[in-house]
């Protein structure tokens, strides 16, 4: 399964046709998800929008045909772990892309489509996919 980072979504939400495309083959092999985290970001994104209620019925439609993953305690041995990593070695990263990494991992997935290779290459166990 392939793991959509909030920067996909928001362009599905946006209507971006090159994101619609990818969801769309993805939705035909029944293999889209994201994560809690990345659902929090949109959904933020959406209550602090201009159109916030029809941006976020427009959220709420798109989560719904995802499968959201969750966190939990194995996510946060990971999460800690990849913190600590990450800053030893000096390669910090935004905190909650931490988080979406560690729940990818901990739900027995390594791939992630997203535009964010800046940060998520600093997490070896992770694929990505750049869309």
């Amino acid at each position: 399964m392939k793991i959509l980072d909030s920067d996909i979504l928001i362009a599905i939400l946006r209507g971006d046709k090159s994101a619609e495309t990818i969801v769309d083959s993805l939705d035909e092999e029944g293999k889209a998800a994201t994560t809690v985290i990345n659902s929090y970001e949109i959904l933020f994104g959406a209550k602090r929008s201009y159109k916030k209620e029809e941006n976020l019925k427009e959220t709420r439609r798109l989560l719904a045909k995802l499968n959201v993953l969750d966190m939990d305690v194995e996510a946060s041995e990971i999460s800690s772990s990849l913190h600590a990593q990450l800053l030893e070695n000096g390669n910090m990263i935004n905190l909650r892309d931490i988080f979406i990494a560690s729940i990818i991992l901990a739900n027995g997935y390594n791939t992630i489509i997203t535009r964010n290779i800046k940060d998520f290459s600093k997490i070896k166990e992770l694929r990505i996919e750049k869309w």
